[in-house]
């Protein structure tokens, strides 16, 4: 019986070396349209239908999306769940007279502002936090007023989610609250040079600290 290739369904097979399918596409229709052969639009291999996406790419496609759902949900969780967002509070300092400025003239003296809020001013500098010990009471609002003298410096407190930067020519503030009486430890967590390691302070909170009033403060400053 005589066979007619002319009716043969077309074969899939490629010879080794060659692209195979949408690769295949791909190349062909570069390679005519760079010969002027084709209009600017891809052929169709076939009727149109919908697309099949391979089992393993589906795998990667879905891994990408979780990826990408987990980084939100960090992020989400940082920014909310443990208040971290960037610093917001923008006022300059001249690093080399940081203890000359009376805006730091009350630093190691916890202060209670007109609002109840307990004001505590630190300086940092290589490499050490001035000063190195601070008590405050638990269960009040604390704003920390910090700047650097010389160096980037870090601040942290362990334990809770007090963290910031001091940047030197800058001042860097945050507010929070000690619910518990104990010992926190402070860390710098910004490489600032050889003795970085040594670098850190105390928070004690006590509800025995003693708390400055503002104007009293400030009458002692004057004098």
């Amino acid at each position: 019986m005589t066979h007619d290739r002319a009716h043969d369904p077309p074969s899939h097979t490629a010879a080794p070396g060659h692209p195979t399918g949408t690769l295949a596409i791909v190349v062909i229709y570069v390679r005519r349209r760079m010969a002027g052969d084709v209009p600017l639009r891809l052929p169709l291999s076939g009727p149109r239908h919908a697309m099949n996406i391979d089992f393993y790419e589906k795998i990667w496609m879905w891994t990408a999306g979780a990826i990408v759902v987990l980084f939100l949900t960090f992020v989400a969780a940082s920014t909310f769940g443990q208040g971290i967002h960037p610093p917001s509070h923008v006022e300059t300092i001249d690093p080399t007279k940081v203890f000359q400025d009376p805006r730091f003239a009350r630093v190691g003296t916890p202060t209670e502002l007109a609002d109840g809020t307990i004001e505590v001013q630190v300086a940092a500098l290589m490499f050490a936090f001035v000063p190195n010990e601070i008590r405050v009471p638990p269960a009040r609002r604390i704003r920390f007023r910090m700047t650097s003298a010389d160096v980037t410096h870090g601040f942290i407190v362990a334990g809770t989610n007090a963290n910031t930067m001091i940047v030197p020519g800058y001042i860097s503030q945050f507010t929070t609250t000690f619910d518990r009486p104990g010992d926190y430890l402070v860390m710098c967590h910004e490489f600032c040079g050889n003795g970085h390691h040594a670098m850190h302070g105390r928070i004690i909170v006590d509800p025995a600290a003693t708390v400055v009033k503002a104007d009293v403060a400030a009458h002692e400053g004057g004098h």
